[in-house]
């Protein structure tokens, strides 16, 4: 019960963000109906250590819906490196969204080739022309390198 409480307050909070709920939000992820149809598909995923990029090399990543929230997964591979990011999308809007879940990335010029996972809740934006919502931790939680995790806009 009480944890039912927080997750309500939490939404409820959500909701007096700027850019969070507008009209259309689905008040239980605080995702509007037009960042809805720019998120939903499959999108092109980058890490600049694996593809450097090159997104014919670029990994791919799915957000779809599932009863009424919007689950994020997918990769990158090439060889022994790897991404992979896992979660879901807390709330959206035109410039971005916020992300919980797990991204793991495994290459080697970092961590001497371990790999390396951030987790919790995650922010990605958008500016100016660029085509990708770019991960805004970009500091590495394994190191001193700064990791550039990209998702490309639909049609990119």
């Amino acid at each position: 019960m009480r944890a039912t409480r927080i997750v309500l307050a939490a939404v409820s909070a959500l909701a007096l963000l700027p850019g969070v709920a507008s009209a259309g939000a689905d008040v239980g992820t605080g995702v509007d109906d037009a960042a809805r149809a720019r998120l939903v598909g499959t999108h092109t995923l980058s890490l600049q250590w694996i593809d450097w990029g090159d997104l014919d090399k670029a990994g791919s990543v799915e957000i779809s819906e599932r009863g009424g929230i919007l689950v994020v997964n997918g990769s990158e591979t090439l060889g022994r490196q790897r991404l992979d990011i896992q979660g879901h999308i807390v709330s959206a809007s035109a410039d971005g969204f916020v992300f919980e879940g797990a991204i793991t990335m495994q290459v080697d010029s970092v961590a001497g080739g371990a790999p390396c996972t951030r987790s919790g809740t995650m922010h990605f934006r958008t500016t100016g022309t660029r085509k990708y919502w770019r991960l805004q931790e970009m500091q590495s939680p394994c190191g001193s390198t700064t990791d550039y995790v990209d998702i490309y806009f639909l049609g990119v």
